[in-house]
């Protein structure tokens, strides 16, 4: 009997896993070409010429696969057909790029993607999965994974471009009492009250506003130096103020404490959050419901 991966070679199985292979440079959102002798190109065609949108992809697993290294899988609906796609990391020459492996799913599932209400209800999963895998399901806002994988890339355009980073952390103060006191529904709604009051804030595609965990948001402005961020924190800082949540016969109210801080040549981004969690706490400490820069 023949070995396996004999049987699997003459039979070009691995052909069948994929119909087609794309390499991108997912940092700026291009497309690549390499010829019989291996010299990689660029092609001037972006990512968004490939799906016919006008933006990137806010689940863009490319970008996930080249920061983290690890390859990331997610579907996407584009010109009539399902898409799988596989985003896996690749070095070449000392630099990095991402190959991605993209496979037509549209005739292998069980359903006739033909029928118009089925494209929609297949295409409102498809985006519905891929909000998932970014954003807080309470809150709306970007979460904590989509955060971390952003920052990479936000930093090379800082150092790229000069520009300035002002980052602001926001925790809820005495969170802990309106749950004990009120339960955790109370809780939930006051929360995203909280965040719909923050992403109002939020103008440009730019700028991040994120559930940093538990009670506690984390806001980015790009562009944007100390003084003109301090004047949008401490807007928000009364808007949260004065919303009133109403849960069962009750009107609550909230405050946060805010700390930011404007990015400075000599720190990373790490070193940036650090002070930022030093001035909430300072703001805590010096009598809550205030800002702290």
């Amino acid at each position: 009997m023949e070995h396996l991966h004999e049987l699997l070679e003459s039979q070009n199985y691995f052909l069948h896993i994929y119909d087609s292979i794309r390499l991108v440079d997912p940092q700026q959102g291009e497309l690549l070409e390499y010829d019989d002798l291996n010299n990689i190109k660029r092609t001037g065609v972006n990512c968004t010429d490939v799906f016919g949108t006008d933006e990137r992809c806010q689940n863009c697993t490319s970008i996930r696969a080249f920061y983290s290294g690890k390859t990331t899988v997610k579907l996407e609906y584009s010109k009539g057909s399902v898409l799988l796609i596989m985003s896996v990391p690749i070095e070449y020459n000392g630099h990095r790029f991402v190959a991605e492996l993209v496979k037509d799913i549209t005739d292998s599932m069980t359903t006739d993607i033909r029928d118009k209400s089925r494209v929609d209800e297949i295409t409102g999963v498809i985006h519905d999965l891929n909000k998932l895998a970014t954003t807080d399901a309470l809150t709306g806002l970007f979460n904590r994974r989509y955060f971390d994988e952003k920052l990479p890339e936000m930093m090379e355009s800082y150092n790229e471009h000069n520009q300035s980073i002002c980052c602001a952390m926001l925790d809820l103060d005495d969170f802990k009492q309106i749950n004990d006191t009120y339960g955790h529904r109370a809780g939930d709604q006051v929360l995203a009250a909280t965040a719909r009051t923050i992403a109002s804030f939020i103008r440009r595609s730019s700028d991040l506003a994120v559930r940093y965990g538990g009670e506690e948001f984390l806001m980015l402005f790009v562009g944007v130096d100390l003084l003109t961020g301090c004047n949008i924190l401490e807007r928000i800082r009364q808007q949260i103020e004065q919303t009133i949540v109403k849960v069962s016969g009750h009107a609550l109210s909230a405050t946060v404490s805010i700390g930011i801080a404007e990015l400075n040549p000599s720190e990373d981004m790490q070193q940036l959050l650090d002070r930022c969690d030093e001035l909430l706490y300072l703001a805590k400490r010096n009598g809550k419901n205030r800002l702290e820069s």
